[in-house]
């Protein structure tokens, strides 16, 4: 009883901290606050506070009562803003409430434009002397639905628009079996068949030398609800394009494009 008891006031004076650093009135989310509730039990509310004076973009994972299903979430310092599996919100006078779709939509813009292509994978994926003129550069954690509809745009209209895809998979919450199958996409020399094979369940056999990197940078996006960061790449000036829109936008941009 002592216990419970100390972690409730301590809990009622980590939100009072919260609310001194954190200006602005609101109503509390009731939606917000169901969804979160597991996350204030496990502390999150304290871990936010103590990496607030560190860099704008904060990762942690917080350790969650039923093992296999561990939250993960990021914190945008400057907004406040907490993004979880449960959806995308914000912080206001200690409080979790549920994020607008609009600014959820604003948030991922914000998000996706700090997110950059690493120099060392400008250039690494297939044959600069290719035909095909450009790439699509996936960032994105595994569970990706949308990712389907892309390979099927790709694969109807790959010789028009000149499009390899190629896939960077998040490397969190997966066991190493799962991370190796992972890695065996990213260098399949069809990615479009290796993914939905994985996906299907079947196993995708191992490509030699692979050395491509699994990367977290699309893991963050997914949590704001994006199923993937894309980039199209030109192998001709080696230069990386974030794709700033939403995947319908992408998808409709890829079916209505001419060929150059």
């Amino acid at each position: 009883m002592r216990s419970a008891a100390l972690r409730k006031y301590i809990g009622l004076f980590v939100a009072a901290l919260l609310s001194l650093y954190l200006p602005g009135a609101a109503a509390q989310s009731a939606a917000g606050d169901d969804a979160l509730a597991p996350y204030r039990d496990t502390g999150l509310a304290a871990k936010i506070a103590g990496r607030k004076p560190v860099a704008t973009w904060v990762r942690g994972v917080v350790a969650y009562p039923s093992g296999d299903d561990s939250p993960s979430w990021y914190v945008d310092s400057e907004r406040r803003v907490v993004g979880t599996r449960d959806g995308l919100f914000e912080l206001k006078r200690g409080k979790l409430m549920a994020m607008s779709k609009a600014d959820t939509r604003a948030q991922q813009r914000r998000l996706a434009a700090r997110t950059e292509v690493p120099p060392s994978h400008i250039r690494v994926f297939g044959d600069p002397a290719a035909t095909d003129r450009r790439e699509l550069l996936l960032f994105t954690a595994f569970d990706c639905g949308p990712c389907r509809e892309l390979e099927e745009v790709l694969q109807r209209r790959g010789d028009e628009l000149k499009i390899e895809l190629h896939y960077l998979f998040d490397s969190l919450d997966n066991d190493e079996a799962t991370q190796q199958q992972l890695r065996n996409v990213q260098c399949a020399a069809k990615p479009f068949a290796a993914f939905e094979r994985l996906a299907d369940g079947d196993s995708v056999p191992a490509t030699p030398h692979c050395t491509i990197p699994l990367y977290a940078t699309g893991y963050a996006i997914t949590l704001l609800g994006a199923p993937y960061v894309p980039y199209l790449i030109d192998r001709h000036s080696g230069q990386a394009l974030h794709w700033d829109g939403d995947e319908d936008a992408l998808i409709e941009a890829l079916n209505g494009e001419t060929a150059e």
